[in-house]
């Protein structure tokens, strides 16, 4: 699945009304309100505000652990998920973390009608 795909699916998870946006000028993209004003984009690929907030709305737990050959992870769950999302943390926590919150709204947004 793209990045795209995912925060497709992790908006209508979330319930999100959101139209895709790219700014060329900047390089920055992500989806928008249709109705804002702000100019703010939303991408919890890359925002560690957005990620939070959208693990929140969906109570995503977010646990930090290792796998069997040491290696850190992190693992996403919530009632609405039938498996966990199991993440690994390298090279870079901060954004595996983000992704593994995305890849778990986006596994509820899948399930969704």
């Amino acid at each position: 699945m793209s990045d795209r795909e995912l925060l497709e699916m992790a908006a209508k998870a979330a319930g999100m009304k959101l139209a895709w946006y790219e700014w060329n000028l900047s390089g920055e993209w992500g989806m928008i309100r249709p109705d804002a004003t702000d100019g703010k984009i939303w991408n919890p690929l890359i925002s560690d505000g957005d990620a939070l907030r959208l693990a929140v709305k969906l109570f995503i737990s977010v646990n930090f652990g290792y796998c069997a050959d040491d290696a850190p992870i992190v693992t996403c769950t919530s009632d609405e998920l039938e498996n966990s999302v199991e993440h690994c943390l390298a090279p870079n926590f901060a954004a595996q973390t983000r992704r593994a919150i995305v890849l778990a709204a986006a596994e509820i947004g899948k399930a969704m009608p």
